[in-house]
């Protein structure tokens, strides 16, 4: 199988796994975001479980069912709302990429982000008021994006589809998204306009490591990258999208990421756009360390969970400082403007709040 469990072997002859066991498994896969992949490979492997266990899981799998369900919804509520109105739009990550997954629904969704072009955007958030009755957006920090609720989904409007502390990485990347072709995905029953795939490629990797280094990120990052890669591998432009990796500065920590996706969830090496090095391997095991350990959104690396309050905003800017530090040669110009703009912005904000 493509994406192989990094949580745990599955045995090649028949086990029974005990309660203890089960739990230990169930608990991790949740905290990595991949609890429907492990459910899959318990259901399809010469796994035996306790009758206890395997009600649990299937309550835990026909939850994740309907979750999907609802949320494949809400993508063709807005697709549908956009086309009718002749709004530009492209939907990202999410469902986008869960639709290239061998099960779809077994991704563990999150919200549904879009994109609109920037003269769209206005008149989008006044279709959304009149149509959706959405009176209650949530306006990000950094301008990056407006989150909103409908009928229970969470969505995100982003003014940007990803954040750079250089200006002209910034403009290049901005300028990449505005120029660039739509292909459509199958969502549920609906045909969504998204990013095309080498493009998708470079971005799903952007948003993938920006957010490892500001905080952590779990393996079902890594999968959608993965099987994004693996559907596309015989379209992608790998002379354009070493390109991009190059200008922006991203051309190592790609690389290194890329051999997780190789060594660890089972990509065919030819499928990966560039060589991997012995160099590039070595530092995989130290990014991998801090995703096993961290978690989703690096939640589980933590002292405490609670996501507000001084101790929550030292705890984060200490998180980001040591990626950045740690991780420092993987992006040098932008973990370096990171460090000398970002960090004392942020401290002159914390000094302020105290």
């Amino acid at each position: 199988m493509l994406v192989r469990s990094t949580l745990w072997q599955v045995p090649t002859e028949h086990y029974e796994m005990t309660p203890w066991e089960y739990k230990e498994v169930i608990t991790f896969a949740e905290k990595q975001c991949v609890i429907g992949l492990v459910i899959d490979s318990l259901r399809s492997n010469n796994i035996e479980l306790q009758k206890k266990c395997v009600i649990h899981m299937l309550k835990l799998h026909n939850s994740l069912l309907i979750e999907n369900r609802h949320i494949n919804e809400s993508v063709v509520q807005l697709v549908r709302l956009l086309e009718q109105h002749n709004i530009q739009y492209m939907v990202v990550k999410g469902q986008t990429l869960g639709a290239h997954y061998p099960k779809p629904l077994l991704r563990v969704p999150g919200d549904i982000d879009f994109y609109v072009i920037p003269r769209d955007r206005e008149r989008t958030m006044e279709l959304l008021t009149s149509e959706w009755k959405i009176d209650d957006f949530d306006f990000n920090s950094d301008g990056k994006e407006i989150a909103f609720k409908h009928e229970g989904t969470t969505f995100e409007l982003h003014n940007a589809l990803l954040m750079f502390e250089s200006k002209k990485n910034a403009s290049y990347f901005n300028e990449l998204v505005e120029k660039s072709e739509k292909v459509t995905v199958k969502v549920g029953e609906c045909e969504t306009k998204t990013l095309e795939p080498t493009l998708n490629v470079f971005y799903t990797f952007g948003h993938l490591f920006h957010h490892f280094r500001s905080e952590g990120v779990a393996t079902r990052q890594l999968c959608d990258l993965a099987l994004l890669l693996h559907k596309h591998h015989d379209v992608l432009d790998k002379v354009r999208l070493a390109k991009m990796l190059d200008n922006l500065g991203y051309t190592r920590a790609f690389a290194s990421f890329g051999s997780i996706l190789i060594d660890k969830l089972g990509l065919p090496e030819e499928e990966f756009p560039m060589k991997i090095t012995e160099k590039d391997r070595r530092m995989a095991q130290k990014v991998l360390k801090v995703i096993l350990e961290g978690g989703n959104w690096g939640e589980y690396g933590r002292k405490g969970f609670e996501k507000k309050g001084l101790s929550h905003a030292l705890e984060t800017g200490w998180i980001r400082i040591s990626h950045y530090v740690s991780f420092f040669r993987l992006s040098p110009k932008e973990n370096f403007m990171m460090l000398t703009r970002e960090v004392p912005r942020r401290v002159m904000k914390l000094v302020k709040r105290l």
